[in-house]
């Protein structure tokens, strides 16, 4: 056999040597980085939990597209047959629930996530700038349903009366009608008889003289007709 050279099997181990070496410090990294990634992901998996609740709506309406949206559409889960939903992978802190069914109306509802505690969760609702909790898991009643049309407003006599200037003209009315009767007789008599002399009555006639004399005209009309005939 031919020899080898001293100095080529010192080369050839070193490199060896160098390969291996190399190889256990790449496979402790690997493991390493590994490890690294299984803690954070399994921090985040703790961190990660589930919302649930149920909508209290009928079962056709819950079947129709009824759905759930967290923070303004970063998250969608539709309702079950019975109105139930769950939202899964939801991390730790605040959150925002809307909630669309058909024509029903329902609360917006602020869901607060302990970071600390698993599994500790706060609902509450705002109605009229108060803050009320409600119970977690969330069982949530409609509080109405939307009107998309105005109702006509039916006829009110009270609207009429109501009206300024029917108000007005009715209160110039019972003026008018109730001030002569709260008049002494004595003083009306009295400006009768100075409004005759000084003829005030033939230049500006009461309303009450000109309705006399509309009345009295047809009687009066008969009488001129039958004259008119005995002098021709």
């Amino acid at each position: 056999p031919r020899s080898v050279p001293l100095p080529h099997l010192i080369s050839n181990y070193c490199n060896q040597i160098w390969i291996a070496g190399a190889m256990f410090w790449l496979i402790l990294l690997v493991l390493a980085t590994s490890a690294t990634a299984q803690d954070e992901f399994g921090d985040l998996g703790d961190a990660l939990q589930t919302l649930e609740g149920r909508l209290l709506v009928p079962r056709d309406i819950a079947r129709k597209g009824a759905h759930v949206i967290m923070n303004g559409g970063e998250r969608l889960a539709y309702l079950e047959g019975d109105g139930s939903f769950q939202i899964h992978g939801v991390i730790a802190g605040s959150h925002i629930l809307d909630f669309k069914a058909a024509d029903m109306l329902f609360s917006q509802v602020r869901i607060d996530m302990s970071k600390k505690k698993r599994g500790k969760i706060r609902a509450s609702v705002s109605e009229a700038g108060v803050v009320e909790t409600v119970p977690y898991p969330l069982l949530l009643e409609p509080k109405g349903k939307a009107q998309y049309f105005v109702p006509r407003e039916e006829y009110n006599m009270m609207s009429i009366l109501k009206n300024p200037m029917v108000m007005i003209m009715l209160a110039f009315g019972v003026m008018a009608f109730l001030l002569p009767k709260m008049a002494d007789p004595e003083q009306m008599k009295e400006m009768r008889e100075q409004m005759e002399e000084l003829g005030m009555d033939q230049q500006q006639p009461s309303l009450s003289g000109l309705w006399n004399q509309l009345s009295e005209q047809p009687k009066e009309q008969p009488k001129e007709k039958g004259n008119s005939k005995k002098r021709q």
